[in-house]
């Protein structure tokens, strides 16, 4: 179970038929997902446009996703361009546009993730695109 790999282990290795793909520390290996140092915040959704798109803007930020709407709020993911720390520069914009911000944190990073990202092949990759994109 890999949400509790990171609170009882001191080293994880993972194997991809046979091979060793990764070997470190849980935290070693949560810098290797896409969500490490990402910034996730939550609020209404009057402001989730207007939020994203100066957030999109920001030059440490490679990307961002929009996690939908629920009860008229709405959670936005922001990417971080490399090892960049986004969650100060964030906070800082979120108070100045006045933002009715819900939740804001910095993500660790997801398990799951590199997990996947190391053992899926890439046509599996490529289906589950398309499957997702079909749906």
């Amino acid at each position: 179970l890999l949400e509790e790999v990171d609170a009882i282990c001191t080293r994880a290795v993972i194997i991809d038929r046979g091979r060793v793909v990764a070997d470190g520390t849980p935290a070693e290996l949560l810098t290797r997902s896409r969500h490490h140092n990402a910034v996730t915040m939550c609020l209404p959704s009057a402001q989730g446009a207007s939020a994203k798109e100066k957030i999109g803007a920001h030059p440490k930020v490679s990307g961002i996703e929009d996690g939908g709407e629920k009860n008229g709020f709405v959670t936005l993911t922001a990417f971080p361009r490399g090892a960049e720390l986004l969650i100060e520069d964030i906070s800082v914009m979120a108070t100045r546009e006045k933002w009715d911000v819900q939740q804001l944190y910095a993500e660790a990073g997801r398990l799951d993730e590199v997990f996947r990202s190391l053992t899926t092949s890439d046509s599996e990759r490529a289906r589950e695109r398309t499957e997702g994109v079909a749906a």
